[in-house]
């Protein structure tokens, strides 16, 4: 008798992005579909339980509106004495604080949560905030280098703008 190596869902995404050069999502999700059905299928639980996760959050998120404060909040703040708060009803824990950014995170309700908890979602919170401004930075940085390439044209893809680019510098394909 001889045992397979196991071929995890991690697997299958690390080969889905090479196959395709690292393609958008819907891209990489129709190759693992068409590819990769026997390990979605094994790990269909666990995919439906992330999307359906995903999938709620965002109906609930909708649903409230970001400008409404639920009234939950409302009376916490109003316990505490302070001004009413733009506040979630719930608040995401880093599994990992070793990697609040990309590690998994707890969702508990945010009168459950201790002081320390809410210290663990401030650092996320900071910890993204500094990604997204890292990510701006890099985007400003690449705008403006590439609006150099075909000056007051804003209107060309990045694509042929590579192309122009290696054409200038001597590197045609």
């Amino acid at each position: 008798m001889t045992f397979e190596a196991l071929y995890t869902l991690e697997d299958a995404f690390d080969e889905a992005l090479k196959a395709t050069c690292n393609a958008a999502n819907r891209d990489v999700i129709r190759w693992l579909q068409i590819h990769k059905r026997n390990v979605l299928d094994d790990n269909r639980l666990t995919i439906e339980s992330l999307g359906l996760n995903q999938m709620l959050r965002a109906f609930r998120k909708k649903r409230e509106g970001s400008d409404v404060v639920s009234s939950k909040v409302e009376s916490l703040c109003l316990d505490f004495g302070i001004p009413v708060l733009d506040l979630d009803d719930e608040i995401s824990i880093p599994q990992d604080p070793e990697n609040p950014l990309y590690g998994a995170c707890d969702w508990i309700d945010l009168d459950n949560a201790t002081v320390r908890q809410i210290d663990m979602h401030i650092e996320l919170i900071d910890a993204q905030e500094a990604a997204l401004h890292e990510k701006s930075a890099n985007y400003r940085m690449l705008r403006q280098i590439v609006a150099q390439v075909v000056p007051g044209r804003t209107d060309i893809p990045l694509r042929e703008l590579r192309a122009i680019a290696r054409e200038k510098n001597g590197n045609a394909e």
